[in-house]
């Protein structure tokens, strides 16, 4: 079991330098030791009747914790007896925020009443003190926070630890925020790691998890407290309170940028707030918890995704394997390219058990539209070098095209400001991505629709079906077909052992068992051929993992890598691949020869490399530590 004083022996541990603690750090080490609300007055007469000295070793630091515990104990029992006016050894619950408050600790008044009800066994309203005292325990134990949200981040520290070891490092609780739904940045942890003493580079165990959720809480409230200030030019440190008007203010300082009123209104009735016009700290924080376990999303959008995962649970169990995964995507309209699509279940399916429940699907959904997200802010700002929040008409229709988006009404119907002299008309960085959105809103609609395919898709597709049907009947017919499948997936046509793969795939194509198709079952058919082509790609993968021997993490990296070095193909050409290592470490003419060689035997002289080549490629490189790349690389090159 471990005890108090192993706790706070591996507190000194990490603040110790050559075996000292310097007494400056001893708030820190207090706070770090899981105490809150830390009184100077009372650190300095601890340290005085330890030592003298500047520093402190272990035996000492103990002693001055030990003490300083039993100060606290005194001032919560004093604050008990103060508030039994009546001396009848019970306090009141509606006195206890008053108590508490005299304590320095300040929950939030939805979990303080949860923490009454637990507590409070008799349910008469009153505490004794050493149900005070449970409820101060509760409070400490889960770092003000609700028995949910508790249970819900350790579920999520386990997930995270992978191998069993009681911690993660801060990469992992970086996207444990990310799997939660918090918008928040690697800039925004750094100083939320230094105060809780755990460096970006370093792990932390479930002690130190639970206090950076807690700062990172207190970082948010800050966040809250300046919006507010801004809003209504209150003193940033009196009562929180602010119309739920204003949410979407708060929600874009928080960092989303996808905030939507209709989810905003639809949480806040989930959260037990319909009707309120004025939220509190406490209410403000229910409704971000709902908003975030929602994803962000309207109650339109959660069953319609949660429609694509039950016609995709092929089997029943309540989960989607790695196959029905992308075909559950793709039933909602999303158009995300194999690799792009791995990387993102990646992220959901932490515990690399291929398989997601409904609530990691939601979130896979939620990630996608990050992705785009990312992508639209990344073209309006690379327009907006000084950052000035606007960009013209003209780089806008720019941006917007390079994006891939045809349609330019999406951005004619943006709320914009009046025309700037000089300049003319301006569209704001809020107007441009929400304009994108409602761009890929519609295109989802419409591959929908279309069976998987968008509208200039489908032209160009019947152009494409009326190269097959010869006679112009509308349908391909039997011979006209065996062409189009040799063309479409000749590894399907040439391959015998694939021949009843390809029967089954043009039975259900055929449902009216015709021999031919029309266009509509053609459209189907070439789904057909994508997913073959999916789950092909799959098999070569786990195939290629198996034989190079990467751990799921290296994996991972690696595919983050070949997806950043792609151009516009969904593969790796030689030349981005040279760049790629010419870039870890330099090569001469012979080099790239030698480069050029490997390249070609891995890809069995094809022009360009998938992601299961990349990882043979980068396994050879590293058995041939080709270059001396061992020696400069890192991570799944050796990292």
């Amino acid at each position: 079991m471990i005890t108090k004083d192993h706790v706070r022996a591996e507190v000194f541990g990490k603040l110790q330098e050559q075996g000292q603690v310097f007494c400056d750090e001893l708030p820190r080490g207090l706070e770090l030791c899981g105490f809150v609300g830390i009184k100077k007055e009372w650190v300095q007469s601890e340290r005085d009747k330890v030592t003298k000295s500047a520093t402190m070793e272990l035996e000492e630091f103990l002693e001055f914790v030990k003490g300083y515990e039993v100060l606290q104990e005194k001032a919560h029992k004093d604050a008990f007896l103060e508030a039994d006016l009546d001396q009848s050894g019970t306090v009141e619950s509606a006195e206890l925020a008053e108590v508490l408050e005299k304590l320095h600790i300040e929950p939030m008044t939805h979990v303080l009443d949860e923490v009454i009800r637990e507590v409070d066994e008799a349910g008469h309203g009153e505490l004794v003190y050493e149900e005070f005292k449970h409820l101060m325990d509760l409070l400490i134990l889960r770092e003000g926070f609700t028995s949910s949200e508790y249970d819900q981040f350790m579920e999520m520290f386990a997930r995270f630890d992978r191998d069993n070891c009681g911690k993660i490092d801060a990469q992992e609780f970086h996207a444990v925020l990310n799997w939660l739904g918090y918008a928040m940045t690697v800039e925004d942890l750094l100083p939320i790691m230094k105060d809780s003493n755990v460096k970006l580079t370093g792990v932390m165990n479930h002690r130190e998890y639970l206090r950076c959720l807690r700062k990172v809480r207190e970082h948010e409230l800050q966040k809250v407290r300046r919006v507010l200030a801004t809003i209504s030019g209150q003193n940033t440190n009196g009562t929180i309170c602010l119309q739920q008007s204003d949410v979407p203010v708060v929600l874009k300082q928080l960092g989303y940028d996808m905030w939507d009123n209709q989810a905003i209104s639809e949480a806040a009735s989930e959260a037990g707030l319909r009707g309120m016009s004025t939220l509190d700290l406490s209410a403000l924080w229910r409704l971000l918890l709902v908003y975030r376990q929602r994803e962000g999303m309207r109650n339109e959008e959660l069953q319609s995704i949660d429609a694509a995962f039950r016609r995709n649970d092929q089997d029943g169990s309540g989960e989607l394997n790695s196959l029905e995964v992308p075909s559950a995507v793709r039933d909602l309209g999303y158009k995300v390219s194999f690799e792009a699509m791995q990387s993102v279940l990646r992220q959901v399916d932490v515990d690399d058990s291929h398989r997601l429940e409904p609530r990691q699907f939601r979130k896979m959904v939620r990630m996608l539209q990050e992705r785009d997200m990312v992508c639209f802010q990344q073209a309006f700002d690379e327009r907006d070098p000084c950052s000035l929040k606007v960009i013209t008409m003209t780089e806008a229709v720019q941006a917007f095209a390079g994006l891939g988006f045809e349609d330019k009404e999406y951005l004619r119907n943006v709320d914009m400001p009046l025309p700037l002299p000089g300049i003319g008309v301006v569209v704001p960085r809020d107007g441009f991505l929400r304009a994108c959105q409602k761009h890929c809103r519609a295109t989802r609609e419409a591959i929908k629709r279309n069976g998987g395919w968008t509208d200039p898709e489908v032209q160009e597709l019947r152009s494409f079906f009326k190269r097959y049907d010869l006679d112009g009947s509308g349908r391909v017919t039997k011979n006209e077909l065996i062409q189009l499948v040799e063309d479409v997936v000749p590894e399907l046509a040439k391959e015998r052992s694939k021949r009843p793969q390809l029967l089954a795939l043009l039975r259900e194509a055929d449902q009216e068992a015709t021999g031919s198709l029309d266009f509509a079952a053609f459209l189907k058919l070439l789904g057909l051929f994508s997913a073959f082509k999916d789950k092909e790609r799959l098999r070569k993968e786990q195939q290629a993992i198996q034989e190079t021997g990467f751990t799921n993490q290296e994996v991972a990296e690696s595919r983050e890598l070949f997806l950043s070095s792609l151009g516009d193909s969904q593969d790796l050409g030689f030349d981005e691949f040279r760049a790629m290592i010419h870039g870890i470490t330099p090569l001469n003419d012979a080099r790239t020869k030698q480069l050029e060689e490997i390249f070609a035997e891995v890809c069995k002289k094809q022009p360009e490399a998938d992601f299961p080549n990349f990882l043979v490629l980068l396994r050879k490189l590293l058995d041939l530590d080709f270059a001396s790349i061992k020696d400069k690389t890192s991570g799944p090159l050796q990292k």
